[in-house]
């Protein structure tokens, strides 16, 4: 996704709830609200590797993320690009 936008980081470093795009098999979008933040400087977002956005990003990578200030919420950021990598098992739960 490159630099992030600072309007961006600030949602990301806040408590606010984000929906992320990922596409089915068939082509077809699926959007739901995950808990997001940043790791560093990478985005992250915790799922269940049995999850159908999971399932669908093992696919395919791409992604898009909006969220919103959960105290303004027309305050918001969109971000759109690929997974570059993914965690999972202990390293997952210590932020590694």
């Amino acid at each position: 996704m490159g630099e992030l936008p600072a309007d961006a980081r600030r949602l990301l470093d806040g408590a606010n709830i984000a929906h992320i795009a990922t596409l089915l098999a068939d082509g077809s979008p699926h959007s739901v609200p995950v808990w997001i933040g940043l790791e560093k400087d990478k985005i992250a977002v915790l799922t269940s590797p049995q999850s159908q956005k999971a399932r669908n990003l093992g696919r395919d990578s791409r992604v898009a993320i909006s969220i919103a200030d959960r105290d303004q919420p027309t305050a918001m950021a969109s971000l759109r690009g690929r997974v570059s990598e993914v965690v999972e098992g202990e390293p997952a739960w210590d932020g590694q």
